[in-house]
């Protein structure tokens, strides 16, 4: 992470980023690296599995194997600035045996606790479609926190509480992301109230546009009767 964020200050940037992890299913092999002087491919620490002559490696894949330590799985961490040409940066290859929800959230805020260190600001994770990493952030979502999202906008001037709530479960290998702010609009605008409203303060020369109104009153109604 502060390799990452001497980059950030070389090329001169200092807004949010974005992030994206993937926990891959990895073929259980182990294999000696003679560059490195180590055996690859299990979850031990890389001083646990350094070979300082080669009579040692079979006393260490013995104790992989009795300690049941071959990755099963690797995590990959990737931290993405949003401009072009900006290669994704790798933060992190966690070989693991487990695809546990605990143990994703434990990385993702690992993360996070890092990128507040060194104020770096991540502004969104991507993951697949994955049921364990949705999970995951799931629970990083539901994280109480004091600082709130702060949004400003010329037209809109300062909104001081952005509370959009997102919810994301996956349905048939999909992920639907519902804001329920969206919704509630919907069902203020459907009120027949504020329609009447609307078409009581249309001028002159919108009164041909009444029609197209009407439609777009329809398609809110549909939106905000929707049981999701």
């Amino acid at each position: 992470m502060a390799k990452f964020r001497k980059f950030l200050i070389s090329i001169n940037y200092n807004r949010p980023i974005v992030a994206s992890m993937d926990n891959i299913k990895l073929e259980e092999k182990l294999r000696y690296s003679a560059s490195l002087s180590v055996i690859l491919g299990s979850t031990l620490p890389l001083q646990e599995t350094s070979v300082s002559f080669y009579n040692k490696i079979n006393t260490i894949i013995k104790n992989i194997q009795t300690n049941n330590t071959i990755a099963k799985y690797v995590c990959v961490y990737i931290l993405q600035v949003p401009v072009s040409k900006v290669l994704p940066f790798v933060l992190r290859i966690i070989p693991n045996n487990s695809e546990n929800i605990s143990d994703v959230y434990e990385i993702h805020n690992q993360v996070l606790e890092f990128a507040a260190h060194f104020k770096i600001y991540i502004l969104s994770i991507g993951a697949d479609g994955v049921l364990v990493e949705i999970k995951a952030q799931k629970c990083i979502m539901q994280t109480n926190t004091e600082t709130k999202l702060k949004f400003t906008d010329k037209l809109y001037r300062n909104v001081n509480d952005l509370n959009s709530n997102l919810k994301i479960w996956p349905t048939d290998d999909e992920i639907r992301v519902l804001i329920n702010d969206a919704y509630k609009e919907a069902n203020a605008l459907a009120n027949d109230k504020i329609i009447l409203l609307i078409k009581e303060n249309l001028t002159k020369e919108f009164q041909d546009g009444e029609e197209v109104l009407t439609k777009i009153i329809e398609m809110i109604r549909n939106v905000a009767s929707l049981n999701l």
